[in-house]
């Protein structure tokens, strides 16, 4: 209503951590009309309209027109009651659908049927008992039909995936993953069940509108969470068993796949692989697919049957497209077309280039960091950082600011550091503009000389983290903090300003501080090498085309830049006993170093990259 009639008065603009109030115009206008509707009723039907005592104006008898086209004026009330009534219902049961004590209340079903086998103690028996003032409520499994558990996990999947995700007001989504996956290993069969479903994309979307089309990040997120979780129910032991399956035709890998687990985890492969060149046409949306390939990586037979299917150089097209083969080139330019998006000179792959070395490195078999969750699992409405995330958070105000507070030069310096990180050498830097910043200091609260303050940044990341989490890992990832909200030692952080702090040795990907605990990578890494019986560690089901692009100075180049941990980590496995390859690549980099050394405009950043890798 405030903003119904026009007008410069002032008013309060609501966001999401905050309520202020602000001059803003009021440019919309109400405007109701009010009008006879028409119906052209059918001739059989105007006799039972006039049974009805249906008051026809005068106007209709005037000119008289034959049965068939007889029109017949209708007031307001029967015009739009069933119209209304439609409407009000649609409403009703959306209000239903959408009310967070039913998605409570499913919840409580899917923990009711994994919990079903389990003979509760006789404290807890006592204890329920008395609340239920005797009255003893417990499912028996064995007097249900034999499928009521596949029945009550496709309703919660369905019902999470169909309804709960498609609304604002969700909470617990972590609780109801966690119950779905004990359902999951509990009956395997259920498991199956969703597996052959998201397989099948013609008859059930939710592969694609999740993993593409989808914006809501934390939607994808648990989308890729749930699927993950099946995968590792329903995969062989066999690590070869995707393997042996290499050879069949789709069709008979959708026969097959109901029984068979090799069938249906290749068949769940080869659609993995075919959805990474969509990639291309979903560039904002698509980041969640290389995270499903990070963790599904950590199983065997997943992992290998993607080595064979040469996933290695397919990931690698995004760091490099240049370098790329001809046919990859052609099928990723065929993806462009069919997106609309053949005008464009270059597709900027930059705000993937983290998620594509995560899992290229997950890829080589090397351990992955999670990311922690950054908030607390409450309701929309109430979001609020977890401890850990205020902590690095706070530190990162700290650095930014001075005497409490940050300005506009802060806030510049801040936007130059965050959005410029993981940008590859040779790029155009991008400046935040002066709406960005003005907009972070109207929007969140103040210190009194007019600075953001910590609570108001905190506010600023508690938003973000609810709607983008994406930009809080690149927030925190340029301030060097990792998955698990860990620091990098502040002593091997590479900065423009500081060229000669001492950089991580051979031993270790990352140095951190004693208070720290060392990346699963460094350990398996420090295994290997004191391992001297150990050959070259690179996966042996690599194609050579596979190899060639590991050998290619210019992944690497990127990867220090954007996943620092995973670039060294991926050269480690590639150079790891093997001397070919390691010449290749340090030929590479000094022949890029000379060449830069001799260009009549210096750029030190390249040269620091370069030299941080011949370090390796």
């Amino acid at each position: 209503p405030l903003h119904c009639f026009g007008g410069p008065p002032s008013g309060n603009i609501h966001s999401h951590s905050h309520n202020q109030v602000a001059e803003e115009d009021r440019i919309s206008n109400a405007l109701m009309l009010f009008y006879n509707k028409v119906k052209k009723p059918k001739a059989d039907s105007i006799n039972e309209t006039s049974k009805d005592n249906l008051s026809v104006p005068e106007v209709v008898a005037v000119q008289p027109q034959p049965a068939s086209d007889q029109e017949i004026l209708v007031d307001g009330n029967q015009a739009f009651q069933r119209e209304v009534q439609e409407s009000n219902l649609e409403h009703i049961l959306s209000c239903y659908l959408l009310d967070s004590d039913l998605h409570s209340f499913v919840r409580s079903l899917l923990t009711l049927l994994h919990q079903s086998g389990t003979e509760p103690s006789q404290e807890s028996n006592n204890s329920r008992l008395e609340d239920m003032q005797g009255q003893k409520l417990q499912w028996l499994p064995e007097n249900a039909t034999d499928d009521l558990p596949l029945r009550t996990v496709q309703f919660g999947c369905e019902f999470l995936l169909n309804v709960v995700l498609h609304c604002r007001e969700r909470a617990s989504m972590r609780a109801t993953v966690n119950t779905l996956r004990e359902c999951f290993e509990k009956y395997p069969h259920t498991a199956t069940w969703f597996v052959l479903k998201v397989t099948d994309f013609h008859n059930c979307p939710w592969f694609n509108d999740y993993l593409f089309y989808c914006t809501d990040t934390l939607a994808r997120a648990t989308f890729v969470q749930l699927l993950v979780q099946a995968v590792h129910v329903v995969a062989p032991n066999h690590p070869e068993a995707v393997l042996t399956m290499k050879h069949l035709k789709v069709l008979d890998l959708k026969n097959a796949a109901p029984s068979n687990p090799s069938a249906l985890i290749t068949l769940l492969t080869r659609q993995i692989v075919e959805g990474v060149f969509k990639v291309v046409g979903f560039i904002r949306t698509a980041d969640e697919l290389f995270t499903l390939i990070r963790d599904l990586c950590s199983i065997p037979s997943v992992c290998y049957g993607f080595q064979q299917m040469s996933l290695v150089s397919i990931l690698s097209y995004f760091i490099s497209p240049e370098s790329a083969s001809l046919k990859l080139k052609e099928l990723f330019d065929k993806n462009l077309i069919v997106n609309n998006r053949q005008g464009a000179v270059r597709v900027d792959f930059g705000n993937l280039l983290q998620s594509v070395f995560e899992a290229l490195a997950a890829l080589l078999g090397v351990p992955q960091l999670r990311k922690v969750n950054l908030l607390q699992d409450r309701s929309y409405w109430e979001t609020e950082l977890v401890p850990e995330a205020k902590e690095a958070l706070t530190i990162i105000f700290q650095e930014s600011s001075f005497n409490g507070g940050m300005d506009l030069n802060s806030i510049n310096a801040y936007f130059d550091r965050v959005t410029n990180f993981g940008i590859a050498s040779g790029q155009q830097p991008q400046k935040a503009t002066a709406l960005q910043v003005r907009n972070l200091l109207d929007r969140f609260s103040n210190t009194p000389d007019g600075r953001l303050s910590l609570e108001g940044f905190l506010q600023y990341q508690t938003d973000m983290a609810t709607h983008n989490p994406k930009n809080v890992w690149r927030d925190l990832n340029a301030f060097s903090f990792r998955n698990d909200l860990s620091r990098v030692q502040r002593s091997i952080v590479r900065t423009a300003a500081n060229t000669t702090q001492p950089f991580a040795g051979t031993n270790n990907a990352v140095q951190t501080s004693s208070t720290l605990p060392s990346a699963p990578m460094e350990t398996y890494f420090d295994a290997q090498a004191r391992n001297e019986s150990s050959s070259e560690i690179l996966p042996k089901y690599l194609s050579e085309s596979c190899r060639q692009c590991l050998s290619n100075i210019t992944l690497y180049e990127s990867g220090l830049n954007a996943s620092d941990i995973c670039a060294k980590a991926i050269a480690k496995v590639v150079c790891f006993k093997n001397e070919n390859t390691s010449k290749a690549l340090i030929q590479q980099a000094s022949a890029k170093l000379y060449a830069i050394s001799t260009e009549n405009t210096w750029n030190q950043q390249p040269i620091i990259i370069i030299m941080d890798f011949l370090k390796l």
